[in-house]
């Protein structure tokens, strides 16, 4: 029940996004580490099945693990420095929040600016507060050198995990800022002395910090472009904090690259410019002072394989919606389709909603959508409507502590603008598929709708009720259970079962899924069976959220339903 220097499941989940919880200081000196204790963290037991006809699977197991749901004990998480340059190997150093919240403390982000100063930033259990901590470490002992505290109204704080510590005690990280629309944007801050001082401005979000190149000045990142969420250019901007920060440049605009990561070297004199779109993806290794370039991966034999295959056409709508927020969608046009003809195509909307994942975005990628459209001639629309990132604030935070109201509402008004504005849709063949976040609003939106827009909805892994998802994604959108009963009743998928009645709805699942446990889909069977409401629905035994093993099968599956359902 113990971990040290390794996090538990949710804080891997949800917090660090990755499985190390160890921070060394510059030069190895330090250790810094977290532990966690999961005691009083409740445990979640799956089922496994194994190898069938075989006398070692005669029985059947189960895997059990700890898993924080809504309003249940988080791991309890402490802090140590361990000094390791040294022969006495002394004790670890302690490292305790400066601030006690009146629940949980969420251990958020931990990094060095050298080999004594440590930075720590330490949330409330539901993330909207926070306090980061400069702490110094010297000769065993440590001591609260200064702190800054965060607080977001109406949402959550969001840092994605993206703090540089420079050498000189000043901190480059992703804050949102105010704009003369009155909308917050994230942007490039340094803080510096107790102020955060914004770098960049703008109506387009920041996405993250590549590095901060100390030498020369200059902190490279990545954004999209006002009105554009779905491209991705790498810039960076020279940091002068006694001026006016310079003027961001541009390293991808003049490719025909739209949608890029970078890498830079360990001396930041190169950087591998990555471009995954909107064309076939290439690796370029780039100066980065000087405009010469190496090919390093063009993908050659990939461009041979699809020269003669039919790939859907790609555009880009701005859909409007209510409070000034508009969704972003991209539009995948069958080949063979002549939008000028008096011909009408299925339209499938492929949604899904969260605010840690777009899928509007212009990246090159063959998939189960791609195939729909170019072999079956269905209009595919993925969408990013509100509660979704990359357009500021109030679209992000338009469905805080109310999940399952303005997203779901927004694919019915993406659906109807698509079908009145576009001629070659037909209106009595729309469809909607999502997974995990998706699954959830595709399986609400069939039950919300009461104009009768869609036809039929697929849901793969969905979360049916909040309740029964973990604690620190959960309560940083919808707050504690106990104080917010009634919007986690409207959301739950379960509670607006009796509304899938006489709908065409299908469940996808598989019984090993350790982010969205198979609970969800069948808590939600029950109450469809009891209600005796028919659906369908397919399971997958010792399969993950990712159904990796099943995909084959997985695909004939919702090809199967799509095309039945939209004929």
């Amino acid at each position: 029940d113990m971990y040290n220097g390794i996090p538990d499941w949710v804080y891997t989940e949800e917090i660090f996004g990755s499985n190390s919880a160890m921070w060394f200081s510059k030069r190895g000196k330090n250790l810094a580490y977290a532990t966690f204790n999961e005691e009083l963290v409740p445990m979640v037991y799956l089922p496994t099945y194994g190898i069938p006809d075989t006398m070692y699977d005669q029985y059947s197991r189960t895997f059990s693990y700890h898993y924080p749901k809504v309003d249940d004990p988080n791991p309890i998480v402490e802090l140590f420095v361990q000094v390791i340059n040294t022969t006495n190997e002394p004790m670890p150093i302690p490292i305790k929040p400066v601030k006690q919240y009146s629940n949980e403390t969420i251990l958020y982000t931990v990094g060095w600016s050298d080999d004594e100063h440590l930075y720590v930033m330490w949330m409330n259990r539901i993330q909207n507060e926070s306090h980061l901590v400069h702490y110094h470490i010297s000769n065993n002992t440590v001591e609260v050198a200064e702190m800054m505290e965060f607080r977001q109204e109406n949402g959550w704080l969001n840092f994605r995990q993206s703090l540089i510590f420079n050498p000189v005690n000043q901190i480059a990280l992703i804050y949102p800022i105010e704009q003369d629309d009155g909308d917050m944007y994230r942007h490039v801050c340094v803080i510096s002395s107790g102020k955060v001082m914004p770098i960049t401005t703008g109506k387009f979000e920041v996405d993250k910090l590549i590095k901060w190149d100390f030498e020369l000045n200059y902190i490279y990142y990545l954004a999209n472009i006002e009105h554009s969420s779905e491209v991705q250019h790498v810039y960076r901007v020279h940091i002068d904090l006694e001026r006016q920060p310079g003027k961001p440049e541009c390293l991808t605009c003049n490719t025909k690259c739209t949608f890029s990561k970078a890498v830079l070297s360990e001396n930041n004199t190169y950087y591998a410019h990555i471009c995954t779109g909107p064309n076939i993806p290439y690796v370029n290794i780039v100066k980065t002072n000087e405009e010469s370039i190496t090919v390093w991966e063009t993908n050659k034999k990939l461009a041979i394989e699809l020269k003669n295959v039919a790939l859907p056409r790609v555009t880009y709508l701005n859909v409007p919606l209510i409070d000034d927020c508009e969704a972003r969608v991209k539009l995948l046009i069958p080949p063979t389709v002549n939008i000028s003809s008096e011909n009408k195509y299925p339209l499938l909307i492929y949604t899904y909603g969260g605010p840690t994942l777009n899928i509007a975005l212009d990246e090159f990628n063959i998939d189960l959508n791609m195939y729909l459209s170019a072999n079956h001639k269905i209009v595919v629309a993925l969408v990013d409507g509100r509660g979704t990132e990359r357009r500021g604030s109030n679209t992000l935070f338009a469905n805080y502590k109310k999940l399952g109201t303005v997203e779901i509402y927004d694919q019915m008004t993406i659906a109807k603008f698509l079908k009145s504005e576009l001629s070659f849709i037909d209106k009595n063949k729309i469809g909607i598929w999502g997974w995990s976040f998706g699954g959830y609003i595709a399986g609400m939106v069939l039950a919300k709708d009461v104009e009768e827009i869609f036809k039929c909805a697929l849901s793969v892994a969905p979360v049916t009720d909040w309740i029964y998802y973990d604690s620190m994604f959960t309560e940083r959108l919808m707050d504690m259970y106990k104080e917010n009963v009634e919007s986690y009743r409207n959301a739950s998928l379960i509670e607006n079962s009796d509304d899938l009645r006489y709908k065409k709805y299908m469940i996808i699942h598989g019984l090993a899924d350790t982010n969205v446990h198979f609970q969800h889909s069948v808590m939600l069977s029950k109450e469809l069976q009891h209600k005796a409401i028919t659906f369908q629905q397919q399971f997958y035994p010792d399969e993950s959220h990712r159904l990796l093993n099943v995909r084959n099968h997985l695909y004939r599956t919702i090809i199967s339903f799509i095309l039945e359902s939209l004929k």
